[in-house]
């Protein structure tokens, strides 16, 4: 079937299930384009979850179409922007303006939860992602296991008010590739978790020519990051993090990445200060490398600061 040119301004809400804007389910041979979501869509119990256009999306395309309204998931339920499960298809020239917000555990993603395979390219989340008490945020996507994201990017804030872990672009990477992307906007764990300007954890994929800017901030014992708290058996190439990094408890912080165990990681670069202000380490671009393949051409630049008893490297 084939939605095109349709505009939904009503709120849609449900108590226990999946809500979402315009589908429930896209798949083979679907097709949805130049269609906006402009209400509330909401999901009220734990159970269910939330997404701001379409929840599954399993071979449909999706072109030229946007949500607008808050899009919310209470007491434990997932909230996304546009797609909730993204496994095949693609979606271009597409994005999402209002807040994302979940409580609980639930996590709260700026664009699609999990992405396995297909494409997104030329799309944008705007406006704050923020998750509850031991949520986590991602201001474009939680997990990506495949597929592809380029020329994407977030405008806006992305915060973790609980213990959860929060991440400015793509919280856990496996595979698949990101290119020509990038998040501008604050990032900040308010409770224990960790804060990372584009990503928490890259264990396989390629990202390439993507950056992050704005303020990455710790407040309490997590790890804070300038672009990726842990990198393995990845590459990251032509990559770039700007402003400032901080872990404001116990925690370190890094300009570029706290810990490096294996893959590529070249032509990239940190511009901002870095502060570990309550006994942690403090490094300009990496805490922690060991086991990689190839490390070259990469700066810093910033001043370095380790308070009340730290360690502080320049590099």
């Amino acid at each position: 079937s084939k939605i095109s040119s349709c505009t939904i301004s009503t709120d849609v809400a449900v108590m226990g299930g999946i809500a979402a804007g315009i589908a429930g389910t896209s798949s083979s041979g679907g097709a949805i384009s130049g269609s906006a979501m402009l209400g509330t869509v909401t999901s009220l119990q734990g159970s269910g979850g939330a997404a701001g256009l379409v929840y599954t999306n399993s071979g449909g395309n999706i072109s030229g179409s946007y949500s607008a309204g808050t899009i919310t998931a209470q007491n434990g339920g997932n909230a996304s922007g546009v797609i909730d499960t993204h496994s095949g298809g693609n979606v271009d020239h597409s994005y999402r303006t209002g807040p994302v917000v979940t409580s609980g555990s639930g996590t709260a993603s700026g664009f699609v939860r999990v992405m396995s395979n297909g494409t997104v390219s030329d799309s944008h989340a705007e406006g704050a992602v923020t998750a509850g008490e031991s949520g986590n945020a991602s201001g474009f996507a939680d997990q990506l296991t495949g597929g592809t994201i380029g020329s994407s990017y977030v405008l806006g804030s992305v915060t973790a008010e609980g213990n959860g872990t929060v991440s400015g672009f793509l919280r856990v990477m496996s595979n698949g590739t990101v290119s020509g992307s990038h998040a501008e906007g604050t990032v900040t764990a308010q409770g224990s978790g960790s804060a990372s300007g584009f990503a928490d954890q890259l264990t396989g994929g390629t990202v390439d020519s993507s950056y992050h800017v704005g303020s990455v901030t710790a407040k309490v014992n997590g790890t804070a990051a300038g672009f990726v708290r842990m990198m393995s058996n990845s590459v990251i190439t032509g990559s770039h993090a700007g402003g400032a990094v901080t872990a404001q408890g116990s925690g370190n912080a890094s300009g570029f990445a706290d810990t490096v165990t294996g893959g590529t990681l070249d032509s990239s670069y940190c511009i901002g200060p870095v502060l570990a202000s309550s006994g942690g380490t403090a490094s300009g671009f990496v805490r922690m490398l060991s086991g990689w393949t190839k490390f070259a051409e990469n700066f810093s630049a910033g001043n370095v600061t380790a308070q009340n008893g730290g360690i502080a490297t320049g590099f």
